[in-house]
């Protein structure tokens, strides 16, 4: 279950609750920090298929095989920015609650 939750509210919300746990949503949150942008990534295999593209030894399929990575993570790119740009509505359309 994928848990979002709205932050930096600016009239001192209370955060809204679900079922899960602290201790998993801290452990998503985690592993969310973790990944590299895929941003990063791609001028990381960029750099990558260039440098392999100097060696003799290393063969066009290897370097397709690079290819096709990139291409799967400039794929993923635009689901993930319509997901965000969902959760940035969500936020915003939140009934925000004074104390």
């Amino acid at each position: 279950m994928s848990v979002h939750r709205c932050r930096n509210m600016q009239y001192g919300v209370a955060e809204l609750h679900t079922s899960v746990s602290d201790s998993e949503e801290s452990e998503e949150e985690r592993q969310a920090e973790d990944k590299m942008p895929i941003d990063s990534l791609v001028e990381v295999l960029n750099t990558a298929i260039k440098g392999l593209e100097q060696r003799d030894f290393i063969s066009e399929s290897d370097i397709l095989a690079i290819h096709k990575i990139k291409e799967k993570l400039l794929n993923q790119k635009p689901k993930l920015m319509k997901q965000l740009t969902l959760n940035e509505m969500f936020c915003k359309n939140v009934k925000i609650i004074k104390k």
